[in-house]
């Protein structure tokens, strides 16, 4: 989550316009690229023949349960690189919107809180798809 704290204060102005990149001093760009291509689930994605930014989505909104796959998608959907179809986008609302939390721990709001600020990225490349 350390990432995280970098990305939250802009996450509503990176994902409006593709335009604003240039906008982002070089580390912010810098420290994006090395979490998507660091990332071991996206990594091992891409080794599965998940290749385009759909099939990727698709098959992290199978695995919403667990935090490395959040984060994945959450990489995923930051990258202002990454274009979506807006099926894709819709299903990804859905499958967040329908994703139930049952207990409270700490572990569970960590998770909570990461749900929510993809939940809200979607929503954001939603409002400003074309």
């Amino acid at each position: 989550m350390k990432g995280s704290s970098i990305q939250s204060g802009n996450s509503s102005t990176n994902t409006a316009s593709g335009s604003l990149e240039n906008n982002f001093p070089v580390s912010y760009k810098m420290i994006l690229y090395e979490n998507v291509s660091n990332n071991r689930i996206l990594l091992k994605l891409e080794e599965d023949g998940f290749i385009t930014p759909d099939d990727k989505v698709e098959e992290l909104l199978k695995n919403l349960t667990k935090p490395s796959y959040l984060y994945a998608l959450k990489l995923l959907f930051e990258n202002l690189q990454n274009e979506f179809s807006s099926q894709v986008l819709e299903n990804s609302l859905e499958a967040l919107v329908d994703t139930s939390f049952k207990h409270y721990s700490k572990g569970s709001v960590a998770r909570l809180e990461l749900h929510l600020r993809i939940l809200v990225t979607v929503l954001e490349l939603i409002c400003f798809h074309q």
